[in-house]
């Protein structure tokens, strides 16, 4: 007779009371047998310990790559004409470089419109190729020994959104 037929019969009534011996044996059983259940299942699959951390970086780096994206942009619609100002750029120039639309540029530029992020960081990374900076709050500046920070847009899912 198993522990647990054994707890069942008691618990039915149809057995009587253990011995103290009996009763910390079947209390031992029961405790094994709960744990094995309330295991998790084993399974035969041999996992590759490089793979796995490797597959754990990516998915730390994707989830990094995801935060900096959600970052704000330095760079605003304030920025654009002043940046094209100090560069003698036309708006068309900027089209051509950003490769937004010289109408969203324009209604950037007098606040007709505001534009989608891919649309501004494309605007922002053609400035910051001639070597513009820009800061929240502050005039775009040019950067003497230090670089923008806003990444390639042509590389984003979205870049086909571009206005």
């Amino acid at each position: 007779m198993t522990a647990i037929s054994y707890f069942v019969d008691l618990v039915m009534g149809r057995r009587g009371p253990l011995a103290s011996s009996q009763h910390h044996a079947v209390r031992l059983s029961l405790e094994l047998y709960i744990n094995t259940v309330n295991a998790p299942p084993m399974t035969s699959k041999i996992v590759d310990l490089e793979q796995a951390r490797s597959e754990r970086e990516a998915e730390k780096h994707e989830s990094l790559w995801q935060f900096i994206h959600q970052l704000p942009l330095a760079f605003s619609a304030d920025h654009c004409k002043r940046a094209r100002e100090i560069l003698g750029w036309s708006v068309e120039a900027l089209a051509f470089r950003s490769g937004a639309s010289v109408k969203a540029i324009k209604d950037l530029e007098d606040g007709k419109q505001t534009l989608r992020r891919v649309t501004m960081q494309a605007l922002s990374y053609a400035f910051e190729n001639e070597g513009l900076i820009f800061m929240p709050g502050y005039a775009p500046s040019r950067g003497e020994n230090c670089r923008g920070a806003t990444s390639d847009p042509r590389e984003r899912e979205d870049f086909h959104l571009i206005e």
